[in-house]
């Protein structure tokens, strides 16, 4: 008889005991069920003091007939900025306990039959705060998977002694470092030639994000040409009109996926009435194979606030998003493929905090290969949505051409680090929120959309 892959996800809603949070019963037979492992379950900390610790233990067992191994267990990168959680060790049977090394426990194997705990210690850093982080148990097999254990803890106050109140929070380099440099060892250093992905690139250069170098930039014209002209060697001219087509990119959806926050953000996810469709102009200019992106810098391409029990996310954003695009900017088009690759669009965020990103958008491949790296977890979590665009192999997301080449579906993908950001116009930002933001962070959007040809008025 075929077996199954069993989580008892209703254990998670009962503590038996201060420190034993459950049993997780798991059956990862190879026969039968699903080619996947795959589940999120929540472990909620008693209220802690800063300067105050608790600990928890959550207890799996493996009920199959095949031994269990997990390649990795660490708490996701990104998702506790501030190093509220700890993960101690994880406990096989009676066995002695394995320690993790620099937060991460690696090859881990399960007998048939036996049980395996993971240890974790929550010890905020900030007073009255709500915390979380993701721990990411990535199984092998016999199937392959993640399995994430959501920790959440609020901070009650502070029993510190006096000369320890207020403890300051870790960071890489305070000041964060500004455009062109990368934090290293404390120190804000250079980024050089072969890290244009974490930062921006010299004056007259840009970067190629498929070799993650900074290249000179090909000769265009700015302002961007008018309608009716085309560029050549910098110089805009008559020509071309005829050629001209312009289409409405219809946003559908939006999903971006931070160095900084654990969870993604998720058009799907706001309060209602939910993420409105917003339609971005567009002119492909098929003779001269460049697209424009006009401006958008209208008030209804909003990201919802998330709801309440988003995981991670749900408490750290309290309001809307806002999006613009202040300037047009044009790229490459073929008209033959239906391909779009628009470079150096500027993309305003602002909500709880405002930001700048540079993006290239593009149906084309992006490396997600930023300084600091973007959160794995967050990228998994997109779901469906981002499983079909997201290459965990090669780094990558990647969007798709437009449908019939001129009109249709169509997914872009743009990977860049924040710039400008202002976590002080907004007195009411979740500080964790606040202290992630506050250290150089990067970003990943993908855009679904469909393209349409706009009809002329009779």
């Amino acid at each position: 008889m075929p077996r199954k892959f069993i989580l008892v996800r209703s254990f998670l809603k009962f503590f038996l005991s201060p420190f034993i949070i459950c049993v997780i019963f798991i059956t990862l037979n190879s026969c039968g069920g699903s080619d996947q492992v795959g589940g999120m379950f929540h472990v909620k900390f008693d209220d802690t003091a800063v300067c105050g610790s608790q600990q928890r233990l959550v207890q799996f067992q493996n009920t199959g007939d095949q031994p269990i191994v997990i390649a990795s267990a660490a708490i996701t990168s990104g998702s506790d900025i501030l190093g509220n959680f700890i993960f101690n060790s994880v406990k096989v049977g009676t066995s002695a306990e394995k320690p993790s090394v620099g937060g991460v426990i690696e090859n881990i194997n399960v007998p048939s039959g036996e049980t395996y705990s993971f240890s974790v210690d929550y010890g905020p850093k900030l007073e009255r705060s709500q915390d979380s982080a993701i721990l990411d148990l990535a199984y092998e097999s016999p199937k392959e998977g993640i399995i994430q254990i959501v920790l959440e803890g609020n901070s009650s106050g502070n029993v510190c002694p006096p000369t320890e109140r207020n403890p300051p929070v870790d960071s890489d380099c305070s000041p964060a470092c500004g455009s062109g440099l990368v934090c290293q060892n404390g120190t804000c250093v250079s980024t050089g030639t072969d890290r244009c992905m974490a930062t921006s690139c010299p004056s007259g250069q840009q970067c190629n994000t498929t070799s993650g170098r900074c290249e000179p930039v090909s000769v265009q014209c700015t302002p961007a040409c008018r309608l009716g002209e085309v560029c050549e060697n910098g110089t805009c001219r008559s020509g071309g009109e005829a050629d001209e087509e312009r289409v409405r990119l219809t946003v559908e959806l939006v999903a971006a996926v931070t160095s900084a926050v654990g969870a993604p953000i998720d058009s799907t996810q706001g309060i209602a009435p939910g993420f409105i469709p917003v339609d971005l102009p567009l002119i492909l200019m098929k003779g001269q194979r460049k697209v424009k992106l006009l401006a958008y810098t209208q008030s209804g391409f909003i990201l919802p606030q998330p709801k309440p029990d988003t995981p991670t996310i749900g408490h750290l954003i309290k309001g809307p998003t806002r999006i613009t695009i202040p300037n047009e900017v044009v790229g490459s088009y073929d008209p033959s493929t239906g391909s779009l690759d628009i470079l150096d669009v500027t993309v305003r965020l602002e909500g709880d905090f405002k930001a700048t990103l540079k993006l290239r958008l593009t149906t084309d491949q992006v490396s997600i290969r930023t300084d600091p790296p973007l959160n794995t977890s967050a990228l998994r979590n997109l779901g469906s949505l981002l499983r079909s665009h997201y290459n965990s192999v090669a780094k990558q997301i990647s969007g798709t051409p437009i449908a019939n080449k001129d009109s249709g579906k169509v997914f872009l993908a743009g990977v860049a680090p924040l710039e400008d950001v202002d976590t002080t116009s907004n007195p009411n930002i979740d500080a964790t929120l606040k202290a992630g933001l506050e250290v150089p962070t990067s970003m990943a959007i993908l855009m679904e959309g469909t393209i349409k040809k706009v009809v002329a008025a009779p």
